[in-house]
């Protein structure tokens, strides 16, 4: 088994509120940009689990959409992709705008 499938597999025993940080955590590892995206997908997936204020969600929410946006750029075909975290990213700034 790969480093990187048995990295994978502790991040999945990990408890939901700790697999954002160990997904992006293995998204900072990887060079494969592609492996990135996979990574920093699942780590929005458990955004929601940890035990932070509204406040630190959306700013790991702003942070991933970022750096999916960037790597959507360069990977061809995937606008949607793009859009779909573009979307997310615009919805995250505008619940900050109406919570503060």
């Amino acid at each position: 088994m790969s480093r990187q499938k048995t990295l994978e597999q502790i991040v999945m025993v990990e408890p939901d509120s700790m697999k954002r940080q160990a997904f992006v955590e293995l998204a900072k590892v990887t060079d494969d940009v592609k492996l990135q995206a996979k990574y920093l997908e699942n780590a929005l997936n458990y955004v929601t689990y940890e035990n932070v204020s509204v406040l630190e969600k959306c700013k790991n929410t702003l942070d991933i959409c970022a750096w999916l946006l960037e790597i959507y750029e360069h990977i061809p075909k995937s606008n949607s992709d793009y859009e779909r975290i573009k979307t997310l990213q615009k919805n995250t700034i505008s619940l900050l705008d109406w919570y503060w």
